[in-house]
Parts: C-alpha cells; sequence; structure tokens
C-alpha cells in the first residue's frame, strides 16, 4: 500500500515537472490588462506581435498591437518591453502629449450644442483646440452668453429680443425661430506639464452665421401692426481671454472647466446686434487618445 502512494506521489511530481518545463519552453505574451497569452512568437515588427497558440502550435498565426502589450518574455528568459508598457509606466508624463475629443453639456444654458477637438504639440506645453457650435435659436452668437444693456447676464431664450434701432421706421419686435453655428481656434498654453490636473490659459476666436426669421412692428398712431416675417442671415464674429483647469481621473478620460470673457458682434443688413460683451462658462467631458 505504501509503495502504491509512493508511485503515485512520483508520477503527480513527474507530471507537474513536464508541465512546469512546457510552460517555461513556450513564449509569454503579457497585456497591459493583465491578460497572458501562451505560445510560440513568429515575428517582432514596428507596430505588432505575430505569434502561434500552444495548442496549436501547427494552426493559424494571431496578431496583436504592442500598443495592448505590457511585455513578451521569450522561453529562454528573455524579456522585451511593448510601448504599452511605457506608456502605463510613464502615464502622468504621457497624457500632456495626448489629443483629446470633448462634449460639453453646459453649452445648453446658451440653447447650443457644443464639440471640440484639440491637437497637443508634442511636448504637451500648447495645444490648438478646434470648437464646433450649433445654436437652436436665432437672433444670438453660437456658444456664448451676452452682456447686455438691461439684461445683465443674458442668456438665449424664446422671448422677445429687443434691438436698440429701428430700420426704415420698423422695428424687429421678435425672434420666431433659427439657427446659429460658429467654429474658430482657441490655442491654449499649459502651466503645468506631466501633472493630471493642468491649468491653462488662451484667446478663443471664432466666426459664424446667425439665421433668424423674424417679425417686424410697423407704428400706425398708438397701434402696432404686425408685418411679415423675413429671414436674416448674419455674421458673427467673437474674440475671449479663456482660461480652466483639465482633470485626468484615468490615461484616457478627462474633465474640463472653463470659462472666459470677451467681445462678440453680428453683423449684417440691418444690423441687430453689433459688438457686445460676450462670456462663456462651460463644463466638458472627453476622450484622450
Amino acid at each position: 500500500m505504501l509503495k502504491n502512494r509512493r508511485m503515485y506521489i512520483l508520477c503527480l511530481a513527474a507530471l507537474f515537472t513536464a508541465c512546469a518545463k512546457s510552460l517555461c519552453a513556450q513564449d509569454r505574451i503579457y497585456g497591459t490588462h493583465g491578460d497572458t497569452i501562451f505560445g510560440k512568437v513568429v515575428q517582432i515588427d514596428l507596430k505588432q506581435v505575430i505569434y502561434k497558440r500552444a495548442d496549436r502550435p501547427d494552426g493559424l498565426t494571431y496578431v496583436v498591437y504592442q500598443y495592448n502589450l505590457d511585455s513578451v518574455v521569450f522561453a529562454n528568459g528573455t524579456k522585451v518591453e511593448m510601448p504599452g508598457f511605457l506608456r502605463k509606466k510613464k502615464r502622468s508624463e504621457n497624457i500632456p502629449q495626448l489629443n483629446s475629443v470633448s462634449f460639453d453639456p453646459m453649452a445648453f444654458m446658451f440653447l447650443t450644442v457644443s464639440f471640440s477637438y484639440e491637437r497637443r504639440l508634442k511636448n504637451g506645453k500648447v495645444g490648438f483646440r478646434i470648437p464646433l457650435y450649433y445654436q437652436f435659436k436665432g437672433g444670438g452668437i453660437a456658444g456664448v452668453g451676452q452682456f447686455m444693456h438691461g439684461f445683465g447676464l443674458y442668456y438665449m431664450s424664446d422671448g422677445e429680443n429687443y434691438y436698440p434701432f429701428t430700420h426704415n421706421n420698423f422695428k424687429p419686435s421678435q425672434t420666431m425661430s433659427g439657427n446659429c453655428f460658429a467654429t474658430g481656434i482657441n490655442p491654449r498654453v499649459y502651466l503645468f506639464k506631466r501633472r493630471r490636473t493642468r491649468a491653462f490659459i488662451g484667446p478663443e476666436l471664432t466666426v459664424g452665421e446667425a439665421v433668424s426669421n423674424n417679425t417686424y412692428l410697423t407704428y400706425t398712431g398708438n397701434f402696432a401692426n404686425y408685418g411679415a416675417a423675413y429671414v436674416e442671415h448674419d455674421f458673427t464674429f467673437t474674440a475671449l481671454v479663456k482660461a480652466g483647469f483639465m482633470f485626468h481621473p484615468s490615461d484616457w478620460f478627462h474633465i474640463c472647466i472653463d470659462g472666459g470673457a470677451g467681445e462678440g458682434g453680428m453683423f449684417g443688413k440691418p444690423n441687430p446686434l453689433g459688438w457686445t460683451g460676450v462670456w462663456h462658462f462651460g463644463v466638458a467631458f472627453g476622450a484622450n487618445f
């Protein structure tokens, strides 16, 4: 009985030893998320690793991109670190060089949908943001609020737009419908490098068009008569000084809080607004890549 137990233990030990040698004889490919692939590495080129699966050594070849790999350890013990390892190891250093796309839900304050793309230089100190604003209301400037006399911080609304002028004895009375859109450039200078929380400052210049469907009021004595609706196309321009903070909870996700103030104008015939003070406040969420 004792002899049989010894034989059983020796067989198990031999089996475990054989399995260990088999695993050691294989190449190991480690992913950035902790996954491991056992097999035979056929080739490593500039961007990818080509390998065969351990359970199908004579089967198909498979490809995995180095960007998603931590390292490759060959059967002889040689270790090759992949770009994924370097990126994971230096996340806080690499974040400043990553480009980003953002969506700003705070733009709905101005009845605006706001998207942006930012391209950063390799040193991470300067970025160039390109915003895209679309406003679901005519008679305003997309993406911003206004400092208007008698209104203070003015938001777009469905109420009447009172313009401080008349045109050929007609006075614009109400913006019935319309839309505005604008785009431009927003250079950002980052004040801190290699930080998950980064402050920035820079100007934003935008140009756009406002399309408004309006009605005129005519006055006969003390009576006001509504005239026919007309469509107005106006050119818009804004120049703001902006500053803010960008937070990076992870290497791929960011939260940006920014604000600014400056001058904006809407120009057309008849001129509906001219120059006015404008302001912006946003809280954007986005991805880094």
